[in-house]
Formats: structure tokens, sequence, C-alpha cells
């Protein structure tokens, strides 16, 4: 009998309520200066913090300086239009697929 591969796929944590899952089913944040920025193409450079993709992870990171801590920014701005572009994100990514976090 062969052994077969299988591919590992990336797990990240979500900052706000700690629960694991793979890369592709979370929304990545980085910090471009001292400012909070959405990454839907997990393409930007530098640190980034994941949440699962709902709301409530979101205003909990939000609330709890989550996204400070993980990113190691004392003083990270996060804008007012960047919940709605997260939510807008979601929608159209993830389509119904909501997650528990």
């Amino acid at each position: 009998m062969r052994h077969v591969e299988t591919a590992r796929v990336p797990v990240r944590m979500c900052a706000a309520c700690r629960r694991r899952a793979p890369k592709y089913m979370m929304v990545r944040f980085v910090a471009s200066g001292d400012t909070l920025v959405l990454d839907g193409g997990f393409s930007a450079s530098g640190r980034g913090v994941y949440v699962c993709p709902n709301s409530r992870c979101y205003v909990e990171a939000v609330k709890s300086k989550s996204f400070s801590r993980a990113l190691r920014k004392r003083s990270l701005v996060v804008s007012e239009g960047l919940q709605s572009e997260f939510l807008d994100f979601v929608g159209s990514r993830f389509e119904g697929e909501e997650g528990d976090g």
C-alpha cells in the first residue's frame, strides 16, 4: 500500500475568541503605519492578525485591543469605516458560511 501525502493546511487562531481554523476561513488584518487595514488577499507583508468572519469577533478584537497587542503597536488607529469594509468583505467572500467564533 502506498503512502498518500496530504497537503497541510495552515491553521490560524482568532485574536478574539481564540478558535483555530484553516487560514482561508479567517480574515487577516495588518498594520499600515499606525493604521489597521484589512488584507483581503493575504498578500500584505509583515505581521498579521486573524479574526473569525463574524462581527462578534471583530468587535471583541477592537474592544479588547487584541489587534494592537498582536501587531505589537501601542497606538493602532482603527478607522470607523473598517467595520463596514470588514462586513462587506465577509459578505462577498464567505456568502453565508459565517463562522461560529
